[in-house]
């Protein structure tokens, strides 16, 4: 059925209702980023008249294909989108189980991850019916990927004063609209809960980090990613100088120098390999990296739930280490004097072994470390509460599927993202073979992440993590708490990146 209609910023709009959620997807939140507004900061949403019928979602931003045998084309769009892929990509959807503005329900507002470069807003694995019928809003939208969301370049510096980092100011332009709108769908503005996994965790990191964020949030979740130093395979983010730099050379390959030139080219053409794009040290979204923002005690003081899963790394399989030999020599390269300590903590005595350690080194370097480094400095700097996870819960895929990644040693396990069918509690968008014990465990985690968006705290299950402590609680059937498997790990590389914090100083 229809739902009431909705004043929001640029008029009315109404939705769909199953009668509990009410559900209204692609508002505009900002003017399309087309034409002479390509590579500029969001600009006020366009007005309309009458009402606006929000009952599909809006395109998501012009983005390559994801190949349909990749693990991660689970979460990206191996086929075009039934919403389309446009530049003109600017929408959020709302789910909401209030009867009432009055209501004032807590709000979860969904950072799709991606790499910066690939996803969107309307993915099945964010769709906010069951977390909105629990007792929560729900927002999930779109940012501008690639070049279109994270190009810096001379040319527009000139003209805007800056560059680059438009995704993430379309981040902030999206927390402004609930901030301003929220409350007419029953939502608490005082209650906003960010949420994002991969690449959205690292945009949940510079939220927290940024002052143009200040303000438009109360609580924050980053799964499996961040945007901190250390580890062994992030790299530092770029500053202003070498991105421009970096911008300037792309185009010039696509032979465009003017800013005409620069707009007039289509939009598919900007497609790029994995970690060209992404945020920057521009001097307005940041003056400088989110690893000193929390060092220093300056970030957004928010309570904070990070963690990661066990098998992060099985769609991300290391050629060069899965071997003996290659495992030692990257010991070496990177370790120095270091590397029998390194190797000491991934004990391999063939190639077997070697290909099974390959998976925990990038599971751990990457995905694992962002995630401790976050929680361990936020826990260290700010009075706000930190709560740790490690989900490690086998994830069913379907058996008709082949995939390009090789299976791990173990399997694919709990891999990269797993996790989000749980917290959303969405497994019915997709035909994987659930059993009992996922529903079971989607019910769980999908109530805590409602009771920490509602109370700032996840449920008296769920230890708090402390610099001295570093409990995390362990999602899988048990639902218990306790040390990280690979703790050792993180402190060795936490000791590696104070060593050399201390001799750059």
């Amino acid at each position: 059925m229809i739902a009431d209609p909705v004043h929001v910023s640029g008029g009315l709009v109404s939705g769909v209702s199953d009668g509990a959620v009410r559900a209204y997807k692609g508002i505009p939140f900002a003017a399309p980023p087309v034409g002479d507004l390509r590579w500029r900061d969001p600009q006020p949403v366009k007005s309309w008249d009458g009402i606006r019928l929000c009952d599909r979602f809006g395109s998501v931003c012009q983005q390559p294909l994801v190949p349909r045998n990749a693990i991660m084309s689970l979460f990206s769009f191996d086929d075009p989108p039934e919403c389309g892929m446009s530049e003109d990509c600017l929408y959020l959807n709302v789910w909401t189980g209030a009867r009432a503005p009055s209501d004032r329900l807590p709000v979860i507002v969904w950072i799709f991850g991606g790499g910066h470069r690939v996803g969107g807003g309307s993915h099945p694995v964010s769709w906010g019916t069951n977390l909105a019928s629990k007792g929560a809003v729900v927002v999930t939208f779109n940012y501008r990927l690639g070049a279109l969301g994270f190009l810096a370049h001379p040319a527009l510096s000139k003209e805007a004063g800056t560059s680059g980092n438009y995704g993430s100011m379309d981040i902030i332009a999206a927390l402004r609209w609930v901030k301003e709108n929220i409350a007419a769908f029953g939502g608490d503005p005082d209650r906003v809960t960010i949420y994002g996994q991969s690449a959205g965790a690292a945009e949940v990191s510079i939220m927290m980090a940024s002052e143009a964020a200040r303000g438009l949030f109360h609580r924050a979740i980053g799964g499996s990613g961040g945007r901190f130093n250390g580890g062994i395979m992030t790299a530092p983010m770029a500053d202003f100088a070498s991105a421009e730099k970096a911008g300037e050379e792309f185009l010039e390959k696509l032979g465009a120098r003017t800013l005409e030139e620069m707009r007039d080219l289509p939009a598919d053409s900007f497609y790029s390999g994995r970690g060209q794009w992404g945020p920057i040290i521009d001097g307005r979204l940041l003056s400088r990296s989110v690893d000193a923002v929390f060092a220093n005690g300056e970030q957004a003081p928010v309570p904070l739930i990070t963690g990661f899963t066990s098998e992060d790394s099985s769609p991300y399989p290391m050629a060069p280490l899965q071997s003996l030999a290659g495992l030692q020599d990257f010991a070496r390269t990177t370790f120095g004097d270091a590397a029998p300590a390194f190797l000491d903590l991934y004990p391999a005595a063939d190639d077997a072994e070697a290909i099974a350690q390959s998976y925990r080194v990038r599971r751990d370097g990457t995905f694992a470390h962002q995630t401790w480094r976050w929680a361990s400095l936020h826990a260290a700097t700010s009075k706000a509460p930190v709560f740790n996870y490690y989900f490690c819960h086998p994830t069913p895929l379907p058996s008709e599927r082949q995939f390009r990644e090789p299976v791990p040693p173990g399997g694919y396990g709990a891999w990269h993202g797993s996790e989000l069918w749980y917290a959303f509690d969405s497994l019915d968008t997709k035909p994987f073979p659930w059993r009992a014990s996922d529903r079971a465990l989607a019910h769980k985690m999908s109530e805590a992440i409602i009771a920490f968006a509602r109370d700032g705290a996840p449920g008296p299950e769920w230890p708090e993590f402390t610099t001295s402590g570093g409990q995390a609680l362990f999602l899988d059937g048990q639902m218990k708490s306790g040390l990280l498997p690979n703790r050792a790990v993180l402190e060795f590389y936490a000791a590696r990146r104070n060593s050399e914090h201390r001799s750059s100083h």
